[in-house]
């Protein structure tokens, strides 16, 4: 088997992957613990937040997500878009990584 070498669409499709990955953990995580918040949670009146809307029910889940605070909530929702976009970008980049390595062995394969 010939000897296989990244030529430079692959590293710009392997990017693209990771950058694709990233933003869709980055987006899923704190998406997924606002949402758990807002369906399980309650207010500090003691009123389920999933009855609530509008401004009411985003800062009573606000509020929750940060322990009491609506800023510390704000700022644990920023701070999990981070860890979730590298999340994301780590395991897509494996993903990736497998399926490029996957697709060169079949081409060496057929050369």
């Amino acid at each position: 088997m010939a000897e296989q070498t990244d030529d430079g669409a692959t590293k710009v499709v392997s990017g693209v992957a990771k950058l694709a990955s990233g933003a869709i953990g980055g987006v899923a995580l704190p998406g997924a613990v606002y949402a758990a918040a807002a369906a399980f949670g309650t207010a500090s009146t003691g009123t389920a937040i999933s009855t609530l809307s509008g401004a009411a029910a985003v800062s009573a889940t606000t509020a929750l997500v940060g322990f009491g605070s609506v800023a510390t909530g704000g700022a644990v929702i920023g701070l999990l878009g981070i860890a979730g976009l590298m999340i994301g970008r780590k395991a897509g980049g494996k993903l990736g990584g497998k399926v490029f390595r996957a697709a060169r062995r079949v081409q060496a394969e057929k050369a």
